[in-house]
């Protein structure tokens, strides 16, 4: 927002249009580029929204711009730079980029301390933008017991241009709020002696707080969604509590990487033309950068100099794919460019051989490679660790693993592929993206049983007189369904259950005792529900791979193990989605056989998968 003339004192009342810009769970993507691709990939990132900001900077006089979390995780060339203990986040990448693109304020999402909990003190003194979060506080054992960690909000005094070519001053109150479950996905990360509380438990606590500092009007920056699903849209989650308070006059959304304003059914509050929920604007711009919210707030001013919100829309704007770049872009490509090259160097690094070519094409089908692969890293490293603990119950050891890359909806790209021979970097990325640590829990029978009850999930139940019947439910993501290496089972895909399991051959009891190696992010919700937590290291899983792999500790199996299998009569028909035939090559399973169909929607095929 610029000054041309000095501030106003006329007593006619001024009207002004507020332009904000927001962008969201972008994950380290600063350059439109595919790390694990190797090549260009046009339309994502903060460089290429520089486009888009940069333009309407242009053509707008007033005009703010917020992140809404999850911006510091995601690429390899994000997290190496975290990785390098001797730099300081002022010289990562993503850093770099959003002070160049000079963000009002930013919140925090969870992927934001994923590292490091060091990263809540050392963000805010790298970022120029402050940095929010309201629900994220110092528990009872605290000095500061009850209070927030970051600041929770930020008084902006800025100034705006009227329709007449004026200049007044404005007061924009922004508050941040971080997602309510994070207590329970980042169990490891969040530092000792703190706790999160609701969104809306703590926009009541500091919205009057907010307002009585002098905020004429307030931006919600909230790290929730409104997480539509087969139309329907949860009328009580976080944006739409914010969205309907008085005080509120603008909301970006996020974590979900969805998209709204969108098309869809009618939901009672929503206005999907507008952008509003309960008359308010929303904005959710998805994920990676590709779109940015633009919401336009009119206001007008009383003859005591307070401003107010007369009507508010949102939209979104696609971020340009093939553009001259403006000087905005030039410069954060300039700034990260060392950092891009030494990134594919260091991901071209080979770590191991293997004899077999490692596909997630069918992971949903039936077990496979990678996925085995990781589960014996999981295992071998938490079998030295519990070596070294005292105390540590006699228990069998499982190994829980979980396929991310199995396309969904981030497309039929979406899937591992790398041929027999050199393993590099990159393939372990490849194997496994996300930078969870490893947690060891211990378990029973029971909780195991519910624990893959949740997995079977993912497989719709269908009678047998139907023939090719979808077998996975599209609202299932395929990081729902956990694969315990070390037992045996069954999905009954008719009746849409779990059946036959077991451990050496014998059926396993509810009373009785495994341990079992898995993921932090996993980790938090199992503890939540009754599991006992035996041990929680602190190397990402995909260190350990790399590690377990360099020792020869472990090696692919050209057969992964039979751990799982769906149940049907023979003859029973399903349908499924995966990548064209040409990528997948030639396939087969035992006891099924698998048939490609045609194209499906979105660049997938559709299989036939019959039982033998």
């Amino acid at each position: 927002m610029t000054n041309k003339r000095e501030p106003s004192e006329r007593s006619i009342a001024p009207c002004a249009e507020l332009t904000i810009l927001g962008t969201t769970d972008v994950h380290g993507h600063v350059l439109a580029y595919d790390y694990l691709a190797d090549h260009a990939r046009s339309g994502i990132g903060f460089a290429h929204a520089a486009h888009l900001i940069e333009d309407i900077r242009t053509a707008k006089p007033n005009v703010l711009l917020f992140d809404n979390g999850d911006f510091l995780q995601g690429t390899p060339l994000s997290e190496r730079s975290l990785g390098e203990g001797n730099r300081g986040l002022s010289e990562n990448p993503v850093i770099k980029a959003m002070n160049q693109l000079k963000y009002d304020a930013v919140a925090l999402g969870n992927h934001d301390f994923t590292f490091s909990e060091n990263s809540l003190s050392e963000l805010p003194l790298a970022l120029d933008a402050p940095l929010l979060c309201a629900n994220l506080l110092h528990s009872a054992n605290h000095p500061n017991a009850g209070n927030p960690i970051l600041q929770p909000w930020q008084l902006l005094d800025r100034t705006v241009c009227d329709h007449e070519g004026e200049i007044h001053p404005i007061r924009i109150g922004v508050i941040g709020f971080g997602p309510s479950e994070a207590e329970t996905w980042e169990l490891s990360r969040l530092p000792t002696g703190t706790s999160i509380i609701s969104v809306a438990e703590a926009a009541h606590r500091e919205l009057p707080k907010l307002k009585s500092a002098g905020a004429d009007i307030v931006i919600a920056l909230c790290h929730e969604g409104l997480s539509e699903a087969d139309g329907h849209v949860d009328t009580q989650s976080a944006p739409m509590q914010l969205a309907a308070m008085d005080g509120i006059d603008a909301v970006f959304a996020g974590h979900v990487h969805q998209a709204f304003p969108s098309p869809g059914p009618q939901v009672t509050g929503l206005d999907r033309e507008k952008g509003t929920a309960h008359g308010t604007p929303v904005a959710m711009a998805g994920h990676l950068g590709a779109l940015v919210g633009m919401i336009h707030l009119e206001l007008q001013r009383d003859p005591d100099g307070n401003w107010a919100v007369t009507n508010g829309t949102a939209e979104l704007l696609s971020t340009p794919r093939t553009v001259t770049p403006p000087a905005l872009a030039t410069e954060i490509r300039a700034a990260v460019g060392s950092s891009h090259d030494a990134t594919r160097t260091a991901l071209a690094t080979p770590i191991a051989e293997s004899p077999i070519r490692l596909h997630s094409y069918l992971s949903l089908v039936s077990p496979d490679a990678p996925l085995q692969l990781v589960a014996d890293a999981q295992r071998v490293i938490a079998r030295e660790i519990l070596g070294s603990l005292p105390d540590t119950p006699n228990l069998p050891l499982l190994s829980a693993v979980t396929p991310y890359r199995a396309g969904g909806l981030a497309g039929p790209q979406n899937y591992i592929d790398f041929p027999a021979g050199m393993i590099t970097r990159r393939n372990i990325l490849e194997l496994y993206q996300f930078p969870n640590c490893l947690s060891i829990l211990e378990t029973t029978g029971a909780q195991l049983r519910d624990w893959l009850g949740e997995a079977a999930e993912i497989f719709s139940p269908h009678s047998n007189v139907e023939r090719d019947a979808p077998l996975h439910n599209p609202n299932v993501p395929s990081y729902h369904f956990d694969v315990v290496d070390g037992l045996t089972y069954e999905f009954d895909i008719i009746n849409g259950a779990l059946a036959n399991l077991s451990f050496n051959r014998r059926p396993v009891a509810d009373s009785d005792r495994f341990l079992v190696a898995t993921n932090s992010f996993r980790a938090g919700s199992l503890v939540k529900s009754g599991l006992k937590l035996v041990y929680q290291d602190h190397r990402m899983i995909r260190d350990l791979i790399d590690e377990a792999l360099r020792t020869a500790r472990i090696s692919p199996a050209a057969e992964p193990r039979p751990t799982w299998k769906l149940s049907a009569p023979r003859g029973h028909t399903r349908t499924f989605l995966s990548a064209p035939p040409d990528r997948i090559g030639d396939v087969s399973l035992a006891g099924k056989s698998i048939t490609p169909i045609g194209p499906a929607d979105d660049g997938f095929w559709r299989y036939r998968l019959t039982v033998l």
